[in-house]
């Protein structure tokens, strides 16, 4: 029997019931004007809705601009503004009707515009970042074969619809016509009531997952884990309870994943090389990329034309990393957040995955402070379980992973602010 498109705590919709809500959206759509090139600006929840309303904007060559929930309605008419969105879709006025409705055929190409999408980087400025249809559908192909994705695979949609991550597991899920679930229940449920194979994960999500050590998924087949470093004990917890884990380096302007592996218990770097994506190290370290998947480039509102920023053809990601093997790379840190202690180069990151190899700290983020002496020294924000570590300990405790310059001088619980990132 074929599997289910489209799986919610209370609804099991089929390919064809899904495609006959995605027909009934078009209808709907074009009645509000929406054709070739519209921008077409959503609130993006969670919803079998939202999902037929992607795929119907496409069919439509229309572009789809999701917004994200979180925004305050003061701040919608800045956003469509930057945006210049045609249109702002309330979609209570929608209906999802998943009766046939073969009558209605809109091809779309690959050529196509297809998303414009808020992403801030790590500068905090919104930028508005564009994709085609194809660049969408080349981050799916080369995802698929290392993720095993297959039409039996059940992917719980665990990442909201605003940002590229939500929009690679639609892609990979029509490519594959695997089933894609969408749930409300505690995510431990989720997993087990809906037989999930595929799932994202943040190490905060894992580590809540772990708390229950009789916690058995028999069906999970790939926990797809990022958004912060991977702590070591978290790491051998979940491998020693059997979860699937999978590590992974991307960003949104190359349509979301660049690299990818399975992690063994002695590794944790991001991994291969995925297809049809290109990678070198420029002379200062610096990460650059280029493939199908790279984005076409940033929404510029002032010139009103999108802007792609290239270095002799590559696009420069920010971040540094090692070369080990023909398709194998290692992510050492970010350029920008490099700084200079004593006139040494401190880099955050070596710090950060250096005090997630102790025993009991799950996160931590460094970041410098200003020293007369030094220029700059690193401090440390930690993320423990339960709090147990004084300066003099851990700086014992670091001395097998990092020369003393590189301890931090001090060290904090973790903010509220920096709990809600990792969330």
């Amino acid at each position: 029997m074929a599997s289910a498109a489209l799986i919610t705590d209370t609804d099991t919709y089929t390919h064809e019931q899904l495609n006959g809500a995605i027909a009934h959206l078009v209808v709907q759509l074009k009645k509000l004007k929406i054709g070739p090139k519209s921008k077409v600006a959503f609130i993006a929840n969670t919803t079998p809705l939202t999902v037929a309303l992607f795929f119907a904007l496409f069919k439509l060559q229309a572009i789809a601009c999701p917004i994200s929930h979180r925004f305050t309605d003061t701040h919608i008419p800045s956003l469509l503004k930057q945006l210049e969105a045609t249109h702002f879709l309330d979609l209570t006025q929608l209906t999802f009707c998943s009766k046939p409705l073969s009558s209605v055929d809109e091809p779309w190409q690959g050529s196509q515009s297809a998303t414009h999408l808020f992403t801030s980087g790590t500068t905090g400025i919104p930028k508005i970042a564009c994709h085609t249809i194809d660049n969408h559908l080349f981050s799916a192909l080369g995802a698929n074969p290392i993720l095993e994705i297959t039409s039996n695979s059940r992917y719980l949609l665990s990442v909201p619809l605003f940002h590229v991550s939500g929009i690679s597991i639609l892609f990979r899920s029509y490519i594959s016509k695997c089933t894609l679930v969408l749930s409300n229940t505690p995510l431990e449920i989720s997993l087990n009531t809906h037989r999930i194979t595929h799932a994202s994960f943040v190490p905060t999500q894992l580590y809540r997952l772990l708390q229950d050590p009789t916690l058995k998924l028999p069906h999970l087949h790939c926990a797809l884990v990022g958004g912060a470093a991977l702590s070591s004990s978290l790491r051998i917890q979940a491998l020693e309870q059997e979860i699937p884990l999978f590590s992974t380096y991307g960003m949104t302007e190359m349509s979301s994943m660049i690299t990818c592996r399975k992690i063994e218990k002695m590794s944790v770097d991001s991994g291969t090389l995925l297809d049809y994506r290109e990678m070198k190290r420029s002379s200062n370290g610096e990460l650059l990329v280029r493939g199908k998947t790279l984005f076409q480039g940033y929404w510029d509102p002032v010139q009103k034309q999108i802007d792609l920023p290239l270095k002799e053809g590559w696009f420069a990601t920010g971040d540094l990393g090692e070369q080990i093997t023909d398709r194998y790379w290692k992510i050492t840190g970010r350029k920008d957040r490099l700084f200079i202690s004593g006139g040494e180069n401190i880099q955050p990151e070596e710090i950060e995955q250096a005090l997630v190899k102790l025993p009991g700290i799950l996160a931590a983020i460094v970041h410098p402070k200003e020293d007369l002496e030094f220029g700059n020294r690193p401090i440390a924000y930690l993320l423990e379980n339960p709090p147990r570590y004084t300066l003099k300990d851990l700086k014992k405790e670091l001395l097998a992973y990092l020369p003393s310059y590189k301890h931090p001088v001090e060290i904090f619980p973790f903010t509220l602010e920096m709990r809600q990132r990792i969330k």
